[in-house]
């Protein structure tokens, strides 16, 4: 379904957008999992990646951005940071779009 803001009735089905951010949140997240049992770093049960796909527009179409927020509790930010930066090496996601769109890694930590 193609949302309001695009034009579309906004209806309750799905659009690729969302389906690519589901696909690349899983893949970063099994990323992260390789990296931190590498690292012999045990993750926490609560941890997850959420990804927002935003759908742009310029002077030569559309194009798309990523944002990754990555909530690893139990760590700290240089350990965080290494994971997901690792993570975003070897993701194929991040491979196949790497030079394609932008892609910002946030680090989501506990107060």
């Amino acid at each position: 379904s193609v949302p309001k803001s695009m034009g579309g009735d906004g209806g309750d089905g799905a659009n690729p957008e969302q389906f690519f951010g589901c696909a690349y949140a899983a893949c970063f997240g099994g990323a992260v999992q390789v990296i931190a049992k590498k690292k012999k770093i045990e993750l926490s049960d609560d941890f997850s990646v959420t990804a927002t796909i935003g759908f742009c527009e310029d002077e030569d179409g559309a194009f798309l951005e990523a944002t990754l927020d990555c909530y690893i509790p139990g760590v700290d930010v240089k350990t965080g940071e290494d994971l997901i930066n690792k993570a975003h090496k070897i993701c194929p996601f991040s491979k196949a779009t790497r030079d394609n769109i932008t892609v910002t890694l946030n680090l989501l930590l506990d107060e």
